[in-house]
């Protein structure tokens, strides 16, 4: 037997054929893990105090006055910087059809605004966000208009991209955004 497939010579990262391999891999993610959470502690220590928004400024932060919105409060953190608060505390920010549409509208106001040069995005309340307010966005998806199953499907995939673009309008704008979040962040990416 040479060097051929399925020999011990052709893989030589096969940790089954060498002694130890197990216990260094598992050393390497336990260092790894420990290294990460040193790294965000001493990141967290430095950042913090940057993103305090009481830190930013003796004033409080002023209303932005061309954005008026129902589930988002935006405000004037700083100079050239704008806070974008989730605004529905007492749904835990729970995202529904007009949070969808609003951060669209939001965010494309803030990539046009020349004044601005960093957002920074965090929730009111005790949480960032709960996800998809669910007592709301059932009936959306239920009551999905076609004909037939394909239209159906169709204007559901429709109605999905719709709100997928409150999150795509996010990774396009052009200034950095920051998401700062204090307590828990529910949901799934």
């Amino acid at each position: 037997g040479g060097a051929g497939r399925g020999s011990a010579a052709a893989r030589p990262h096969s940790s089954a054929r060498e002694p130890g391999a197990r216990e260094a891999s598992m050393a390497a993610a336990v260092a790894g893990s420990v290294l990460r959470g040193l790294l965000r502690r001493q990141l967290s220590a430095q950042i913090q105090p940057l993103l305090s928004f009481r830190a930013m400024s003796s004033a409080p932060e002023q209303p932005h006055a061309s954005h008026s919105y129902e589930t988002l409060k935006v405000s004037q953190a700083r100079e050239k910087v704008l806070h974008v608060e989730l605004n529905r505390p007492d749904k835990r920010n729970a995202m529904n059809a007009v949070f969808w549409r609003e951060m669209v509208q939001c965010f494309n106001k803030i990539t046009q605004d020349s004044e601005c040069r960093a957002v920074v995005v965090s929730g009111a309340g005790k949480l960032f966000t709960a996800g998809i307010d669910l007592m709301e966005m059932s009936s959306v998806f239920v009551m999905v208009e076609g004909d037939d199953m394909a239209r159906k499907a169709w204007n559901l995939r429709k109605k999905i991209r719709e709100y997928q673009e409150s999150f795509t309008v996010l990774q396009r704008c052009p200034k950095p955004v920051i998401a700062l979040s204090m307590e828990a962040a529910l949901g799934e990416v």
